[in-house]
């Protein structure tokens, strides 16, 4: 469910990406200039395709190759992010459809508000249940063997440089900044996995 209901927002994010042009709306959102729009929907297509192979991960044992920590932290980051998103966007443009913010009206508003994010509403609840079904399932047995304190260390390492990548690309898109979301966020990421990948190979030859 949570693959299907990501994937069903790319196809417009792309066309907006690849063309700049914003049908069915009627105009840009306000501060947006058109290449500022297109970096924003390239953003919004990574992100599209990260949740629905971070619910897809969610749901198959091949995850099991990384600590349940991470698995569960990205399902659980994404979760809060997409409700936050909601929620401030949202009130945004509710209270602009009111009159409390002194804001011009548009069509974007009224997309944003009535369309778009209800989608990251329904994007944070099925990474949460998708999240919470994995963590009601039983730990893999390898899970249960105890680690050292080096190792213990360097897996929570791991776990703070993938899990801040993840933040920091969601961060980059949100600020509009190309640089942040597919340069340094996913170079924490890369960190991380790298340093997972060693320690796998570590326990094997242990």
């Amino acid at each position: 469910m949570g693959i299907a209901w990501a994937l069903t927002y790319l196809p417009i994010h792309l066309y907006w990406a690849l063309s700049g042009d914003v049908w069915p709306m009627e105009e840009l959102p306000e501060a947006l200039e058109a290449a500022q729009w297109k970096q924003a929907n390239w953003g919004a297509s990574v992100i599209i395709v990260g949740a629905a192979l971070v619910c897809l991960a969610l749901d198959r044992s091949w995850a099991d190759v990384l600590p349940r920590l991470i698995v569960l932290g990205i399902g659980y980051v994404g979760a809060a992010f997409a409700v936050l998103h909601w929620l401030v966007f949202s009130a945004e443009s509710a209270l602009r459809m009111v009159g409390v913010v002194e804001q011009p009206v548009t069509s974007f508003t009224r997309w944003n508000l009535f369309v778009f994010e209800p989608w990251f509403l329904g994007m944070g609840i099925l990474l949460f249940l998708a999240a919470r079904h994995r963590a009601r399932r039983p730990r893999p047995e390898s899970a249960a063997e105890p680690a050292s304190k080096a190792a213990r260390l360097a897996g929570a390492v791991s776990a703070g440089l993938i899990l801040g990548g993840v933040f920091v690309v969601l961060l980059g898109v949100m600020i509009f900044s190309v640089v942040t979301f597919v340069v340094i966020g996913p170079a924490f990421m890369l960190a991380g996995l790298v340093l997972q990948v060693l320690l796998c190979q570590r326990r094997r030859a242990a």
